[in-house]
């Protein structure tokens, strides 16, 4: 399974990204360790929300969004009214002292873990990408590359 999602390959390149990211904000004289990068990088993550609305993408950075966990089967939504307002709704009631939760997109497990720290049992956007190679002499069945 060598250079696929299940060898840590793309979770490596992630974590990559990250410290590329800090490297250049190091050149540009920003102070700040290794771990005030993380912990602003996922506060920042963890608040932004983004899509399309008539037909015009829009970002959005809302706090206290944190408190939203995702879920597979959330029982609440998010959207962004045409005032420019943060919403989240649902169509039922939830009890009190019971977590409200939202999606935060169809994600795979291996961006929840790096991007949110979590993942999901049985996530059904979870995926695994391999290369079959090509049978191999006297007919044998073909190995993973």
């Amino acid at each position: 399974l060598s250079k696929t999602p299940a060898d840590g390959h793309h979770i490596a390149r992630r974590f990559e990204r990250l410290e590329a990211l800090q490297s250049v904000l190091s050149s540009a004289r920003v102070p700040c360790s290794r771990s005030e990068f993380r912990w602003a990088k996922q506060t920042l993550d963890t608040r932004a929300f983004s899509g399309t609305q008539r037909t015009k993408e829009w970002s959005i950075f809302v706090p206290f969004a944190n408190i939203f966990n995702d879920a597979l089967a959330p029982n609440a939504v998010w959207e962004r009214a045409d005032s420019g307002d943060f919403r989240v709704s649902t169509s039922t009631s939830i009890a009190a002292s019971s977590e409200v939760s939202i999606s935060y997109g169809p994600k795979t497990n291996e961006k929840l873990i790096t991007s949110y720290g979590f993942v999901h049992a049985n996530n059904p956007r979870d995926k695994i990408a391999f290369t079959l190679a090509e049978s191999g002499p006297a007919g044998m069945p073909p190995t993973i590359a």
